[in-house]
């Protein structure tokens, strides 16, 4: 192995600078991409987010279970068509990430997940005593944010838990 000088890296020690070297390129441990907004996060600080998002989510997931929560699984890439149905396809503009595919259908990266979940539970649910529904889910979700939303200006990648509940009335 050899460093940016050319020189070889011996031994553990060696290796282990290489290592401090290569998340120190940054104060947070992510080199900056030419795209504003987006991180790529270096070996090192990948694995310290890694255990921080395990623990984390293992807490998150107790939690959301001990009030009836249900963990789902959502897809990244979303058809417009349930958007469309909502009329969200509209009002939400630019802030989507959309593309065509190689079939020249038009396919979006999720900024969020309520229109999948509202279609699965309307084709799922057959009477209202399957009622309350509680259902969550922690994914990555993509959004071009023009300006700062209660004060926070999200990146356009970012983590984020949703619960979706679903009940008989408003009483609930």
């Amino acid at each position: 192995m050899s460093n940016s000088g050319g020189a070889l890296i011996r031994g553990a020690r060696g290796l282990w600078q290489a290592r401090a070297r290569l998340s120190s390129k940054s104060s947070s441990g992510g080199i900056p991409p030419e795209g504003r907004m987006s991180w790529m996060l270096l070996p090192t600080k990948k694995v310290s987010k890694s255990n921080v998002e395990g623990e984390g989510q293992l807490i998150i997931d107790e939690e959301m279970q001990r009030v009836g929560g249900q963990k789902l699984a959502m897809p990244n890439l979303l058809t417009p068509e349930n958007w469309k149905k909502t009329g969200r396809w509209q009002s939400t503009g630019d802030e989507l990430f959309s593309f065509k595919d190689r079939k020249n259908a038009t396919m979006l990266l999720g900024p969020t997940h309520e229109e999948e979940v509202t279609a699965i539970v309307k084709d799922m649910v057959r009477s209202y005593r399957q009622y309350p529904l509680r259902l969550y889910q922690t994914t990555r979700k993509f959004r071009d944010e023009a300006r700062p939303r209660a004060g926070l200006l999200r990146g356009r990648e970012f983590m984020m838990k949703d619960m979706y509940t679903f009940d008989v009335g408003k009483q609930q």
